[in-house]
C-alpha cells in the first residue's frame, strides 16, 4: 500500500512538471514555485528531450544512466528549484552565505545550486529515514562543508599536479 501512494505522488509530480514545461514551450507564463522549476528545467538543456516526453512517460522514476551513475533528472531539477527558492526567500539565511561564497570564488549559479542541493538531499534523507524534523543547523553546516570541499577541489585542479 505504501508503494501505491509513492507511485501516485511521482505520477502527479511528473504530470505537473510536464504541464509546466508545456506551458513554458508555448510561451505561457508559469506561476510561483513552478516558475523556479521551469527555470531549472530550462537550464539543463541536456534533458530537454526528457522534459518534452514527460507527459507520455511511464512512471519509472525517470532515471537515466550517466558517467557518475544513475540520475533522476526530475528530482535533480526539483532540488535545484528548492535551493533557488530558498535563496529568493533568504530562508535559511546561511544558504545565501554559502551561495555567495561559491559565486565569489567563480562557481557558476547552477554549480552552486548543486553543491547546496547535495546538503539538502542529505537533510531530506535524515528526515525520511529517521523520522527526524528538519534541522537547519545540520543542513547549513553540511552546505558549508560541501562548499569548502568543492572550492578546495577546484583550487587543486587549477594548480595541477604538484
Amino acid at each position: 500500500m505504501e508503494q501505491d501512494w509513492r507511485s501516485h505522488l511521482r505520477d502527479l509530480d511528473r504530470k505537473l512538471a510536464a504541464q509546466a514545461w508545456k506551458c513554458h514551450r508555448m510561451g505561457v507564463p508559469v506561476p510561483g514555485d513552478l516558475a523556479d522549476l521551469v527555470s531549472c528545467m530550462q537550464h539543463h538543456t541536456e534533458w530537454h528531450a526528457i522534459w518534452d516526453g514527460l507527459a507520455t512517460a511511464q512512471d519509472t522514476g525517470v532515471v537515466i544512466e550517466t558517467e557518475d551513475g544513475p540520475v533522476n533528472p526530475l528530482l535533480h531539477v526539483h532540488m535545484d528549484a528548492v535551493v533557488k527558492r530558498q535563496l529568493a526567500l533568504n530562508d535559511p539565511p546561511a544558504i545565501r552565505f554559502v551561495f555567495n561564497l561559491l559565486e565569489s570564488q567563480g562557481v557558476g549559479e547552477f554549480d552552486a545550486y548543486h553543491v547546496i542541493a547535495r546538503a539538502l538531499v542529505g537533510e531530506m534523507w535524515e528526515i525520511m529515514k529517521y523520522d527526524r524534523p528538519f534541522d537547519e543547523a545540520r543542513y547549513t553546516s553540511k552546505a558549508k562543508q560541501y562548499a569548502n570541499e568543492d572550492l578546495r577541489r577546484r583550487n587543486e585542479s587549477r594548480r595541477g599536479p604538484g
